[in-house]
């Protein structure tokens, strides 16, 4: 198939455990991978290579129209898997804790669970609803440093 793996080198050595090497210039590779593992087997034991280091981000307010009448707005949150550079994307109609929630559990009951999420420190990211929820799913929650 062309895959390439190679070996986790801080498992322990009663675990070898292979991880999937995809280069950078690869992208049929990329591709490739994302159907064979993400769709197809439905992620069977392989949470430490695709979907299993996730960035969250949320996007928005965005206006749907141009129109000064119509003032409805969305937001997009969007899941992006750091080892297949797998996209997901949900519109919410709020950015409130419990919206990203809603579409966080939305993502992980169509594509899987993830082992490790990475997140701003907007609020909704850092509230206790949204850690509260990920660490119900043992899902490890990464929040990035402030930069100036």
């Amino acid at each position: 198939t062309g895959m390439l793996l190679c070996r986790r080198w801080d498992a322990p050595e009663k675990e070898v455990e292979w991880i999937v090497y995809i280069p950078a210039n690869r992208r049929d590779l990329q591709l490739e991978i994302v159907h064979k593992f993400h769709h197809m087997f439905l992620h069977p034991g392989i949470g430490r290579t695709v979907w299993g280091i996730v960035g969250l981000d949320v996007w928005g307010p965005i206006r749907l129209s141009s129109n000064d009448e119509n003032d409805e707005k969305v937001w997009v949150l969007t899941c992006s898997d750091y080892i297949s550079h797998f996209l997901v994307t949900k519109v919410l109609t709020g950015c409130s804790a419990d919206d990203i929630v809603t579409g966080v559990a939305e993502i992980i009951a169509e594509n899987g669970l993830f082992r490790v999420c990475l997140t701003d420190q907007a609020q909704y990211f850092v509230s206790k609803r949204f850690r509260e929820y990920l660490a119900g799913r043992s899902v490890i929650h990464c929040v990035t440093t402030l930069s100036n």
